[in-house]
This record gives structure tokens, C-alpha cells and sequence, in this order.
């Protein structure tokens, strides 16, 4: 886990399951995200003992453990933002909390800070959330993003990767010229562009050879994207290029198969 501080009042602290960022204000603290296992209890002492101060409100941008492990460590928050469908996963795992739930977006004020939590559509999961830090211009997005991996979506959890794209296209939208992604490096608006990009260049790709008349796997085999997305790395049991062809092949069946 690395500690990175943006400024005397807005941390982040990358690694160790789901970036986390910490927004101080006075003897209490804004957290997005509690990580998982060992790191989770090592980031909540950090909060409390190193920096001094009381977790007020923790939002958790989407369901997956990684992000969501350390929940059980925050039973007196007296608020964890979720959107209903994270709520409804981690409830099922056993996991209460004070919920707050954010369907379209709420606007915090925290120490003259005002931060926007807004629900953009499905992507990653069909319910991640994003906070702007609006006077910073500092977007947290959780995995919607993941710095220099192939994207990531987890159709198990509703995300889909078209819809992905159109999520990134209304983020895009937002004033904001530094994201936190949900696992990597700080990224600039020129490189989350870079991914929206990419997810342009795969549709097209995959399109043109299916209209063809080319299978799933004849269109991984087929399906080619311009080298300047090669940087895209495969993520570790993650996604990969092969992976997110198949999944755009069957978004663009399942959205054929419901369209007049």
C-alpha cells in the first residue's frame, strides 16, 4: 500500500486491494473504499492513529471484496454510500451498515469541500458510483478505470463493455483533470479518454468483422485495433484483449437480438 498525498487534505492510498482516498476535515475524514484482508485493518489504523481522525462517511464505489473487504471494520460510520444494488450484493453476503443509497446522485459538503456522488449508468458492475472532488478537479471512479490494464467489466454483476463506453463518454462530461482509478496510478483526462477510445476502436472492430458473417471465435482471431492501444495490458486473472472481444461480440448479439 503507498501513500500519496494530492495535497494537506485530499490522500490516496493505492494498493492493497481497491485504491482508497482519504479527505480530511478537521478531526474527521471522508474515505472512498476500505480494501481487503491485512491491508484493510492496516488502512483503517492509518486513518485513525496516524492521521488522527474519526471516519464520518465511507463511500464504497462498487460491491467487489477488494474494494469492500474491510466493511466490517466501519460499524460506527454513520453513513456508507452505495448504490441499491451494492447494497443488495453485500447485504446478501451478510453485511449490514448505516446504507445511504445513491440511484442518480447526491452532492456532499465537507469542510467547504462540495463532492458530487453520482451514479453514471452500467460499466464495470451495474452499480459503480464516482465522486468529484469539484474545487480539485480530482475524479474518483473505482473500476470503472484501472490505469494501464484492459478494461475490466464483470457481466456477473451486470456490467457490460458497450455500456462501459457509454458510461465513460457521460464521466468524460464531468469537470474534472485527474482520476483516481480503481487499481493503478493517478490518471489524466488524456489517458481516460485513451481508454473511452479504445472501447470506440474494439466496437468498430468487432462489428465489421461480425457483419461479416464471423463467429466469436473467428472475431477474436480477426478483430484487430490500432497499435496505439497496445500499452493495454492484460490485467492478472483478469481481463485481457481476447476477453473483452468476446465479451463486445455478445453485447453487440444481446443488443441486436433487443432491438425493434
Amino acid at each position: 500500500m503507498e501513500r500519496q498525498d494530492l495535497d494537506e487534505r485530499l490522500l490516496l492510498f493505492l494498493g492493497g486491494g481497491g485504491n482508497s482516498v482519504v479527505f480530511l476535515d478537521g478531526s474527521r475524514a471522508f474515505v472512498t473504499d476500505t480494501k481487503f484482508g491485512p491491508m484493510a485493518r492496516s488502512f483503517r489504523g492509518d486513518v485513525e492513529r496516524e492521521l488522527g481522525r474519526r471516519v464520518q462517511r465511507l463511500l464504497l464505489t462498487h460491491w467487489h471484496l477488494d474494494h469492500t473487504g474491510g466493511l466490517g471494520l466501519y460499524r460506527d460510520v454513520n453513513a456508507v454510500i452505495v448504490h441499491p444494488t451494492t447494497r443488495a450484493r453485500l447485504e446478501a453476503k451478510g453485511l449490514t451498515a448505516s446504507w445511504v443509497e445513491v440511484r442518480e446522485g447526491i452532492e456532499l459538503f465537507i469542510g467547504g469541500e462540495r463532492v458530487q456522488i453520482r451514479y453514471l449508468g452500467p460499466g464495470h458492475t451495474d452499480g459503480d458510483l464516482v465522486a468529484l472532488f469539484v474545487q480539485r478537479r480530482v475524479l474518483v471512479a473505482g473500476d470503472l478505470l484501472n490505469d494501464g490494464f484492459e478494461p475490466n467489466v464483470d457481466v456477473t454483476s451486470g456490467g457490460e463493455i458497450i455500456a462501459l463506453r457509454e458510461t465513460l463518454e457521460r464521466l468524460l462530461a464531468l469537470p474534472f483533470d485527474t482520476a483516481v482509478p480503481g487499481h493503478g496510478d493517478l490518471m489524466t483526462r488524456a489517458q481516460v479518454e485513451q481508454v473511452r477510445n479504445y472501447l470506440v476502436a474494439l466496437e468498430g472492430a468487432v462489428r465489421r468483422v461480425k457483419d461479416r458473417g464471423a463467429s466469436e471465435d473467428e472475431a477474436v482471431k480477426t478483430a484487430a485495433v490500432s497499435s496505439e492501444f497496445d500499452g493495454l495490458k492484460p490485467m492478472p486473472f483478469g481481463p485481457n484483449r481476447e476477453k473483452n472481444i468476446r465479451l463486445m461480440y455478445r453485447a453487440l448479439e444481446a443488443r441486436a437480438d433487443h432491438s425493434p
